[in-house]
């Protein structure tokens, strides 16, 4: 089951938890869909974005994929998100969605929560998916095992973060290192939980995204993950958020550099780069000229003590973590896998 945003947006949660048990099928999402089911259930094998995730290892071995919600825009561009001989049955409330970007055996116009309690009523409590509790277990543990060698210090910050904030709180991924790896490595357990720009990529998204996340809850904690490029964007904002009391916590993490392009340009120019070297300023600082909490770490290990700081505060807080140039998982290769063409 390939889950996309729009499910997200359908409040579906249930109808698709009560699908995956039904069949004993695997869930999968796109990063907007994070949440969509939580994915510390046994059938959720979370975001399958840039190839590393365990959704990458579990669509060779399927048969059919059924798509709740997602357009499916990946699907031409990239060999690994669907192969020629799996069926594929889609449903989308938009009927131009259905069928546009891949081919689909069955399209479904239809609201995706009503669609698939369309398909519960027939199949009415029957299980005929050939997938074993022990197989998606074994295919989460190879991929949490895969990313963590890849990237240490991304998932122990991400694991500081999941481990701080409430489980319902809303975590707002920037276009940084940290929130890429977040599609990967962040749990999502509650619907309406995770908010990424996704494939815009756009840069200063995060901050005043999280204002509005906070602004619809104000009792849930709102932390917003950018790097020192993009949180430069909107920085003043820290005015409205103080102004207008918006208690979100801010964690900015400073390598002074634009590092995904950074890296692009090392490979691809010879080690020549333009433009993606910053002069920053003390974010902590700034953010208590603005009249917000700002605080400094030494080290990223020093975070989960800052959060706690922070969620106790009554005041925006802007926390600024030093971290190296690290590499992006869409700059990784992924893993050979047998079942997926070239």
């Amino acid at each position: 089951i390939w889950v996309g945003g729009g499910a997200r947006e359908a409040d579906m949660s249930t109808e698709l938890l009560e699908l995956a048990r039904s069949l004993n099928a695997p869930v999968i999402t796109t990063a907007e869909g994070k949440g969509a089911i939580p994915e510390d259930d046994p059938h959720s094998l979370g975001c399958f974005t840039y190839a590393h995730g365990p959704g990458y290892l579990a669509l060779p071995q399927a048969d059919v994929i059924l798509v709740v919600g997602s357009r499916l825009h990946l699907a031409p561009k990239v060999p690994w998100a669907i192969q020629p001989h799996q069926k594929l049955i889609q449903i989308d409330a938009d009927p131009e969605e259905v069928g546009r970007n891949y081919p689909t055996t069955v399209g479904i116009n239809s609201d995706g929560r009503l669609g698939v309690e369309a398909l519960l009523a027939e199949l009415g409590g029957k299980t005929t998916s050939e997938w074993t509790d022990s197989e998606m277990s074994s295919i989460r543990q190879e991929s949490s095992q895969r990313i963590r060698e890849m990237a240490p210090m991304q998932v122990e910050i991400i694991e500081t973060l999941r481990r701080e904030m409430d489980d319902d709180a809303i975590m707002v991924a920037g276009t940084t290192d940290i929130g890429y790896w977040s599609h990967l490595a962040f749990p999502s357990l509650k619907p309406r939980s995770y908010l990424t720009s996704s494939y815009f990529a756009t840069l200063g998204y995060a901050f005043p995204t999280a204002l509005g996340a906070k602004v619809g809850n104000p009792n849930r904690q709102v932390v917003a993950t950018s790097g020192d490029g993009g949180f430069g964007y909107c920085s003043s904002e820290l005015a409205t958020a103080v102004q207008e009391g918006i208690n979100v916590v801010t964690v900015v993490f400073n390598n002074e550099l634009l590092g995904a392009s950074h890296i692009e340009q090392q490979n691809r120019l010879g080690g020549r780069v333009i433009g993606t070297r910053l002069h920053n300023p003390d974010f902590a600082q700034l953010a208590e000229v603005y009249g917000a909490m700002g605080v400094k770490l030494g080290s990223h290990q020093e975070l989960g003590d800052a959060l706690r700081t922070a969620f106790r505060a009554e005041r925006p807080v802007v926390i600024e973590v030093p971290i190296p140039n690290l590499t992006p998982p869409f700059q990784i290769p992924p893993p050979t896998v047998e079942g997926i063409s070239a």
